[in-house]
């Protein structure tokens, strides 16, 4: 468990948290990258990143860790995407405050949604706003609600059972789910997670001022190109529209292209000494 004034929001690699406000940037860091992960999943999904090859020393990654699951599993979990905004921008705060430290947010499926929420509680508090968000694999936010996801389940409403059938069904087996131990013990979190996604409502589409990069994989089945191309209507600034090679779970299984494209992209928002 997280030491007294740790942040268990941050979760680097070999459990390395973020300190009370703010850690210490490592050696070389020039700007911060938040990733937020996709359903069930937590910080580990980007611990990948971190020291992969295109991805500049300059570059701080800064993986989420939403409680409920892994080091935070003694907690419980948030199931509705107000809570997990508020909370998580509590949390942040004082990163985004250091305005020495340039941010910018990117997030994945679910983590998608919530990185736009958070840039709009972020607007709303007054705060240095981030640089640019970065949505992965998640349709536009004003296309929430059941009309108009390519399947149309609600997850956070099936039985145990169910929930499974339709959870292999949409995302393929993944072998690391075979288990009913395992699957009971994860079930929770991603029974939490997809209510947030089901029951979620955007508190606000007033277009963000900040840029925005939409991503996706060319085979993933969970959203159409014309739902990535509407994040357009999210900001009045620069939108650019970025797809790369294979299916849901590609900022994992393989985020190379992607990596290398946030390496070159990121580092322009450094501030020039």
């Amino acid at each position: 468990m997280p030491a007294k004034g740790d942040n268990p929001w941050i979760l680097k690699q070999f459990g390395e948290q973020g300190g009370p406000n703010g850690p210490t940037p490592h050696p070389g860091c020039r700007v911060r990258l938040f990733c937020v992960p996709q359903a069930g999943m937590g910080a580990w999904a980007f611990h990948g990143w971190i020291n992969k090859r295109g991805l500049p020393a300059e570059i701080e990654v800064m993986p989420v860790e939403l409680p409920g699951r892994n080091s935070r599993v003694d907690e419980g979990t948030i199931d509705m995407m107000d809570d997990v905004v508020s909370q998580l921008c509590d949390a942040l705060s004082d990163y985004f405050k250091d305005t020495s430290m340039p941010y910018v947010l990117f997030g994945h499926s679910m983590g998608a949604w919530v990185a736009y929420e958070l840039a709009c509680e972020i607007r709303k508090r007054g705060l240095p706003m981030p640089c640019k968000l970065y949505a992965s694999g998640c349709r536009s936010p004003s296309l929430y609600g059941q009309d108009y996801d390519v399947d149309p389940v609600e997850f956070s409403d099936l039985s145990y059972d169910e929930f499974w059938e339709n959870f292999e069904r949409r995302y393929g087996v993944n072998k690391d789910l075979q288990s009913d131990h395992i699957r009971r013990y994860v079930y929770p979190t991603l029974q939490a997670d997809f209510n947030t996604m089901d029951k979620y409502v955007p508190q606000n589409l007033e277009p963000l001022d900040i840029p925005i990069e939409a991503m996706g994989a060319r085979d993933d089945n969970r959203y159409s190109p014309d739902q990535i191309s509407l994040w357009a209507e999210r900001t009045t600034a620069e939108f650019t529209e970025t797809w790369f090679p294979g299916k849901h779970r590609y900022v994992v299984d393989n985020p190379e292209e992607l990596v290398e494209r946030l390496g070159v992209d990121v580092v322009r928002f450094i501030k020039q000494d």
